[in-house]
């Protein structure tokens, strides 16, 4: 098994603050050869910069091949951060197959209106729980295609209303040339 650069950059540090070679050797159970040749090459060990999991350094390692390890060893940290409830919907629409079945009957969601509520306080709204509840409740049924459409009609009829009101506000504020002329300094 190899040796990552992390445990050898934690061995020489160990090593400079006073550690034997032959206690360091036991206490990783290492040869003491394997001790001896980090430390001879510890200056370049302490200069590496590697992402994390990394075992060998060699001169023809590139710079950017350390930048993308470093890049997939942060996209996997923020992966394992992503649930299951957050994926299982997007993975639904993308691929149903892999998803489907996978649903365990007998197990309820947690309460997700616990958890608005508290976001909603936390950023100073007057949020209650039946208001909530009320919201959730109306959104878990999939609107018909009859209330789709009546729904978009009633926002087109709200875009059409507001473009004529601004219509209306522009025209009220028309000012003639003559105005204009009236308005401003003669040179």
């Amino acid at each position: 098994m190899r040796t990552t650069i992390e445990l050898k950059k934690e061995l020489i540090a160990k090593h400079e603050s006073g550690t034997r070679v032959s206690d360091l050797a036991a206490m990783f159970e290492m040869p003491k050869s394997t001790m001896c040749t980090i430390l001879k090459n510890k200056e370049v060990i302490k200069a590496a910069d590697v992402a994390k999991g990394v075992t060998i350094l060699t001169s023809k390692r590139l710079k950017f091949i350390g930048e993308v390890e470093k890049l997939l060893f942060m996209r996997n940290k923020a992966w394992r951060g992503v649930s299951l409830r957050t994926m299982n919907p997007a993975w639904k629409k993308l691929w149903p197959e892999c998803v489907t079945g996978r649903d365990f009957e007998g197990f309820e969601e947690p309460p997700v209106v616990p958890v608005i509520v508290s976001l909603g306080k936390s950023m100073r709204l007057e949020v209650s729980e039946e208001d909530v509840e009320g919201l959730v409740e109306d959104h878990k049924n999939e609107l018909t295609t009859e209330e789709l459409q009546h729904l978009h009609k009633m926002q087109q009829e709200e875009v059409a209303e507001e473009i004529t009101s601004e219509e209306e506000e522009g025209a009220s504020g028309n000012i003639s040339i003559a105005e204009i002329k009236e308005l401003l300094p003669v040179v």
